[in-house]
């Protein structure tokens, strides 16, 4: 788990992530996902997943929605598991 440099733990999302077909994926969800308020996102093609630090703008749906204007879909309407 990652801290803050007070310790206080850093909350993180993962979400999962469909229909990414190479490992340029990569790099277009990270960027599709910034605008729905997901920072570091460090997205895996070949697992479909898109762990990442949610902002106080974050909405899964909207994340859910930025990634299927590209093409992508997530596994659950939210595309949201539970907190890491």
């Amino acid at each position: 788990m990652e801290t803050n440099t007070d310790g206080t733990a850093i909350e993180t999302i993962r979400l999962f992530v469909e229909e990414m077909p190479c490992d340029h994926s990569e790099i277009t969800a990270g960027k599709t996902l910034i605008p729905s308020g997901v920072e570091g996102s460090a997205v895996d093609w070949d697992l479909g997943s898109a762990p990442g630090i949610p902002n106080s703008g974050f909405s899964p749906e909207r994340a859910a929605g930025v990634l299927g204007a590209v093409g992508y879909r997530t596994h659950e309407p939210s595309g949201l598991a539970k907190p890491e």
